[in-house]
């Protein structure tokens, strides 16, 4: 049996827990609404491709710091809306307006410098709604060119101070037409919130202050017009002209990084792969002794068409396309040439006017690219080799006298080290030559004991073509290509003597191929 007063316990106990129970659910939805709306509030920032040593490594750290704060933008999608800007140029109004038109709070910048052996980073910030420099910017050491330690917890929390402070773009809610008048006037909106703010690097000892309310702002009339100011104090790194937008430091940058973006799409390229047709013909001649009446089969053909496909793939480049360092462009080259249709024709043979035949070249290799200077207007310098095949073959099965037939097939299985070079004639085209020598391994069937037996090689190839770049990431190849095989017989191959007299009557051949092509391809 329970008493009343321990029921009336027992209730205002469960009505107690009821509400605390209510009052955590309610703390946790708050908290959750709190971090949903934080994290639809980070604000976007245009991050720039840093310069200097190890800058790749330290540019990754950054991203890191800022991913829990801010929305980090590719540069390439800044670059690529400022191309579509007719008359832009990389002073504030331009990056005011092309941060307006892609909803950008900023674009950070950032070079990593190196004296000696101590590495130190500067960060700039670009104001996306004015366009302007925001701050004298931050500079942190580095060690051994890496961002570590109390370096990185100073950086953190400044970059994410100076950020959070960047007001909306102009466009956005709460912007309003001031705010494209401020764009267009080169005005200052917020030379006061700046004043505010404190001095990276020196301590804070709370948030930074809040700007004044729009209402307690002057009317765009009455505010001076003209450039902001950053600082009085000098900036951590140079700006290059304020006028131009030039020079090597940040206000500069936006050229320059578009101008490298350029550079590597055209130059510093990932993958760059094409295919297309190609048109060949082949001409097989023998060297031997004056008066030989019974003379070696040899072959003149006519152009045939084929399809032909390389490509080029930098696996470093591919995983890092900011990247810069000797690894970069080290690269894998990959070569098919295939002749679609052709058939023989061996005179004095029934049935050989119709001897199916196959045409076949294809390799792959290592090549490492040299580019001078860093405009997509400089030379490429290619220093390569690879592994090859080039087979010619006809079916003799095919002939009426399957015997009668003595071309022989060939394989030629070689090395190919070579040079090779891309010329830019202006933005969109180029010329492309190439040269190898080619270091025979086999020749095939023609050096067996029952043709013309064992032989030194001496064969070289050429190539010659011309690039127009259609788009940023679609070119076209027009070229022609020779290659030539020589071989020197040693005389131990039966159909090196023709007389019947001990006497080499056949010393040498020459195989040459001449081939057009025309492919389209991709980069990237």
């Amino acid at each position: 049996m329970r008493s009343r007063s321990n029921a009336s316990a027992s209730s205002a106990a469960g009505r107690l827990a009821g509400r605390v129970a209510g009052s955590v659910v309610l703390l946790l939805a708050l908290a959750g609404a709190s971090r949903s709306a934080e994290a639809g509030g980070k604000k976007k920032i245009v991050l720039l491709t840093f310069g200097g040593p190890k800058a790749s490594r330290v540019q990754q750290g950054v991203v890191k710091l800022m991913q829990p704060y801010a929305t980090v933008v590719p540069g390439k999608v800044f670059i690529d809306a400022a191309d579509k800007v007719p008359g832009y140029h990389p002073d504030p109004a331009g990056v005011a307006r092309v941060s307006k038109q892609i909803q950008v709070h900023g674009l950070l910048l950032g070079k990593v410098s190196k004296s000696g052996r101590d590495y130190s980073l500067t960060l700039q910030i670009r104001e996306g709604r004015s366009g302007e420099f925001v701050g004298d910017g931050i500079t942190v050491p580095l060690r051994g060119g890496r961002l570590i330690g109390a370096a990185k917890r100073k950086l953190g929390r400044e970059l994410k101070v100076v950020l959070n402070d960047l007001p909306d773009p102009a466009g956005q809610e709460g912007a309003g037409d001031d705010a494209v008048a401020t764009i267009e006037d080169g005005d200052d909106r917020a030379g006061d919130a700046d004043a505010s703010r404190e001095e990276p690097g020196a301590g804070r000892a709370g948030p930074a202050p809040s700007p004044p309310p729009r209402s307690a702002r002057a009317p765009v009339s009455e505010r001076p017009r003209g450039k902001r100011v950053a600082s009085a104090d000098a900036a951590a790194a140079p700006r290059g002209s304020q006028e131009n937008g030039e020079g090597t430091g940040p206000e500069g940058s936006v050229a320059s990084a578009a101008a490298e973006h350029a550079d590597r799409d055209t130059r510093g390229r990932a993958i760059d792969a094409s295919a297309g047709v190609s048109f060949v013909s082949r001409k097989l001649t023998f060297e031997f002794a004056d008066g030989l009446q019974d003379l070696p089969q040899g072959y003149d053909g006519a152009l045939v068409p084929g399809i032909y496909a390389t490509a080029e793939l930098y696996p470093m480049a591919l995983a890092d396309r900011s990247g810069r360092g000797f690894a970069h462009d080290i690269g894998i080259t990959l070569k098919v040439d295939r002749v679609l249709i052709i058939k023989s024709e061996l005179p004095g043979q029934a049935g050989a006017d119709s001897l199916p035949t196959s045409q076949t070249r294809y390799g792959a290799g290592l090549v490492y690219r040299w580019n001078f200077g860093s405009s997509p207007t400089s030379p490429t310098l290619k220093v390569g080799a690879g592994y090859n095949v080039l087979s010619f073959t006809i079916d003799e099965q095919a002939a009426d006298d399957p015997d009668a037939i003595e071309l022989p097939d060939v394989a030629y299985t070689y090395i190919d080290p070579g040079l090779g070079l891309r010329l830019p004639l202006g933005d969109r085209f180029a010329a492309l030559a190439e040269a190898h020598y080619l270091y025979v391994l086999d020749a095939g069937q023609i050096e067996d004991a029952d043709r013309y037996g064992t032989a030194g090689a001496v064969a070289f190839d050429a190539d010659v073509g011309a690039e127009v770049m259609v788009t940023s990431n679609f070119m076209a190849r027009l070229g022609a290509r020779f290659t030539q095989v020589g071989l020197s017989f040693d005389g131990n191959g039966d159909l090196t003597e023709r007389t019947n007299d001990g006497m080499q009557d056949v010393t040498s051949s020459n195989d040459r191929y001449l081939g057009f092509y025309a492919t389209a391809g991709l980069l990237f």
